[in-house]
């Protein structure tokens, strides 16, 4: 049987987990792209929908 990990909003320490998530993206990224031709591959093994049951959006968004 398969569980259906949105089935549930995400919950306050979720969204503050993605919200950290967020914002260490945003700041460390750029600073990788303006090395030059970067290959940047990046893995989110934990990714589902995208988006949870209220549509507040998950890692693979907010990435």
């Amino acid at each position: 049987m398969r569980k259906d990990l949105h089935e549930k909003p995400f919950d306050e320490a979720t969204l503050a987990k993605l919200k950290i998530f967020e914002d260490y993206a945003q700041a460390w990224l750029p600073t990788f792209i303006m090395y030059g031709e970067p290959v940047i591959c990046l893995f989110d093994f934990f990714a589902g929908t995208g988006y949870d049951k209220n549509g507040a959006p998950g890692s693979p968004i907010r990435l």
